[in-house]
């Protein structure tokens, strides 16, 4: 046996413990940053919190009425539920999954292939990989997959069901949305009565285990933004009351000096630089919050001024560049967080959008052309009921050289019928009517 002295080169993403804070304070909704600032308040000596509900009550009535103050707060948004596991990660991990946890979307879906977030990170392919092994462990399970199969495949594995024949449907799904199961059976092995079991243990899966934690079940949203009409344009704003107000004790480094035990006095002087170091990291978060909306809204005005239908395509990895920061930390900013306006409240990740081309050269949004289509839809009659090749015939009139596949997708996308699906649910509706008038 010899002792040998030998160099290795590997790549990590280190963040001190401030850094490590400001990330995971910036992922947090309103409510939930609000929650842990009252936490924290409890815990330190030296914070002093001023309810943001007591504050507004301070400040009399809201437009919107007191009564927004009776109403639960939402639950914990999939990206808190997620950071929460990964503060238990040690801290040479946390960095990589914070930055992972970015890109999961409110379904529980792994948006960016590993390859991709590894060149972004400046980290290896496998180091990536490992972490998001480590992600999909996390609840709910099927957090963290790339595609459905996945998904369903890490919820078999926890069920202890990842047999060979579940494995081999997970594999084949395709063939079950065709109905092609005799086929489906031969390639699990098993006979029709034990594929209908399998199949009955797959229904009981979700598809999208990220939806129990979508703001959208809460049914309203709490604004983080707020834009509204100044004579000099629009006017962005942080929510004024959608926060306690966090400040630090005074004199709170010497009242630390004179404790003469020193356990305390140890104790009382970490406390200080804690309240020091939240009240700067939720500094960071805010300006962080308005700077990223702000240049938003800059690419977005003709949203403001016309509406949906003027939405222009725009990506995360534009204001990064503009803003000189990591598209990482963009994703982070819009997690979880809306916009009020006057065309009503919007989360922030509504105003990224994939586009298509127009004629003239010019980008249109998705959400473009999805409320196009929605709305040649809804002129329709009963005898005049638009296929999908009218649908482009008119979208290619008003400038729109969209493909026909393209419309059928951004028509399901909005849950519209094919023409035949309308036609017969027109018919129903007409008969409906009638039996309701004779009665």
């Amino acid at each position: 046996m010899n002792t040998r002295l030998t160099m290795r080169q590997s790549q990590t993403l280190g963040m001190n413990q401030q850094q490590q804070q400001s990330l995971r304070l910036l992922q947090l909704s309103g409510q939930e940053l609000e929650k842990t600032l009252i936490d924290e308040a409890e815990r330190n000596p030296f914070l002093t919190i001023k309810d943001a509900r007591t504050q507004r009550r301070a400040n009399g009535p809201a437009t919107s009425g007191d009564w927004l103050d009776s109403i639960a707060a939402p639950s914990m948004s999939l990206t808190a539920h997620l950071t929460a596991q990964a503060d238990l990660l040690p801290s040479t991990d946390r960095a990589v999954a914070y930055a992972l946890i970015g890109f999961i979307d409110d379904t529980g879906y792994l948006t960016e292939p590993p390859a991709q977030l590894a060149d972004r990170l400046g980290l290896s392919h496998d180091a990536v990989l490992d972490m998001l092994h480590v992600v999909q462990s996390f609840e709910p399970t099927g957090v963290g997959a790339r595609k459905l199969a996945e998904c369903l495949l890490l919820q078999a594995v926890e069920a202890g069901e990842a047999d060979d024949a579940m494995r081999a449907l997970l594999d084949n799904l395709p063939l079950l949305a065709e109905g092609r199961l005799g086929k489906l059976a031969r390639l699990c092995g098993v006979d029709d009565a034990a594929l209908g079991e399998l199949i009955r243990v797959l229904r009981c899966y979700d598809p999208k285990p990220g939806l129990v934690f979508s703001p959208a079940d809460n049914g309203w949203l709490n604004p983080d933004i707020i834009v509204r009409a100044s004579p000099q344009g629009w006017r962005i704003d942080l929510a004024s009351g959608a926060l306690p107000t966090v400040t630090v004790v005074k004199d709170a480094t010497a009242v630390a000096a004179k404790c003469r035990n020193a356990d305390d006095k140890n104790w009382l002087s970490n406390c200080a630089n804690d309240a020091r170091a939240l009240v700067k990291a939720v500094a960071h978060r805010q300006r962080t919050l308005l700077s990223v909306a702000t240049a938003i809204l800059e690419h977005q005005q003709a949203f403001l001024n016309e509406g949906v239908a003027a939405l222009r395509p725009l990506t995360m990895r534009e204001i990064a560049d503009e803003l000189s920061v990591h598209e990482s930390t963009v994703s982070r900013a819009v997690a979880g967080k809306s916009l009020s306006c006057p065309r009503g409240t919007f989360e922030l990740r509504f105003f990224f959008a994939s586009g298509v081309v127009q004629q003239d050269g010019e980008a249109a949004s998705a959400a473009t052309i999805k409320s196009l289509i929605k709305a040649l839809i809804a002129t329709e009659t009963s005898a005049a009921i638009l296929s999908d090749d009218a649908l482009v015939e008119r979208l290619r009139a008003q400038g729109y050289d969209i493909a026909r596949r393209t419309v059928a997708k951004y028509r399901e996308s909005v849950g519209l019928g094919n023409s035949s699906e309308r036609r017969r649910a027109n018919i129903l509706r007409g008969a409906t009517g009638q039996a309701l008038r004779a009665a």
